[in-house]
């Protein structure tokens, strides 16, 4: 399946964007204090449900983001999921944070382009331990948290033997998720470099700056456009570019991203 950034800003332009949510490991840490037990009632069954429904759909369409990764050790990429009459219905973020290589995501539930659930998977650490998290919220036609249930195991295969608990509302933001499917603000595609390793040759995108997110996709063809780069490559450092591209597994797991087509903005 080839993917564009022309294809996820289309796509995207009509979701509502809402305020961040927590990805600092300390920030995680303080929604998991509250022993009430959780109670659902029947409007939040029902969010449940829904939610089963899509998770449990074989026919799904799929578009994949570029995987970013930085070098202290944090990276991101994200999935959006579609409907038969190519709506967007499910966003599954995965990231890692630099203090832990756990991966983590945050699912976000969609109807009419705006969110109606999400679920969140991630670590905290507290002094010398840490624990696994599941935490899910529940919004109202406005993307206004209604509830947020939670509850925590030492792994994170423990979880499903856990109870949740009620605590504070809270509201998980999908406007990263949408930056790194359309390529903006930190995940840019502006020209990084080239870097070899054979037999492949793979081109550098990301945010213009040293240290932060990159992509890398291998380089099959050697366009006019990927001449001109190598031919200038110092001198084109920052350079805006448009990425098509494709996602390629192996028979060892390996996944690689293929550059289709690299255009100069």
């Amino acid at each position: 399946m080839k993917y564009s950034v022309q294809i996820f800003s289309s796509v995207l332009i009509a979701l509502f964007l809402v305020t961040s949510c927590g990805e600092t490991v300390n920030n995680q840490n303080d929604a998991v204090k509250t022993p009430e037990a959780y109670v659902p009632n029947k409007d939040e069954v029902a969010f449940e449900d829904r939610m089963l429904k899509i998770d449990q759909q074989e026919n799904l369409g799929k578009a994949s983001s570029l995987f970013y990764s930085r070098p202290d050790g944090a990276s991101v990429d994200v999935e959006m999921f579609f409907d038969t009459t190519n709506v967007a219905v499910k966003i599954v973020e995965r990231y890692t944070l630099s203090a832990t290589q756990s991966i983590c995501s945050n699912t976000f539930y969609l109807v009419e382009g705006k969110k109606f659930a999400s679920r969140e998977l991630f670590e905290y650490s507290k002094g010398d331990s840490a624990s696994f998290s599941e935490r899910i919220t529940y919004y109202n036609k406005s993307e206004k948290p209604i509830a947020t249930k939670i509850r925590t195991a030492t792994y994170e295969d423990g979880l499903e033997f856990e109870a949740f608990t009620i605590t504070e509302k809270h509201n998980c933001s999908m406007d990263r998720a949408i930056s790194v499917l359309n390529q903006t603000d930190e995940y840019t595609t502006t020209f990084r470099g080239f870097a070899k390793e054979d037999p492949y040759l793979y081109i550098v995108v990301g945010e213009n700056k040293k240290n932060g997110y990159t992509s890398s996709l291998v380089v099959q063809m050697m366009t006019s456009t990927i001449k001109r780069l190598q031919e200038n490559e110092l001198q084109m450092i920052g350079k805006p570019l448009n990425v098509n591209f494709e996602t390629l597994g192996d028979e060892q797991g390996f996944v690689y991203q293929i550059l289709l087509d690299a255009e100069i903005r």
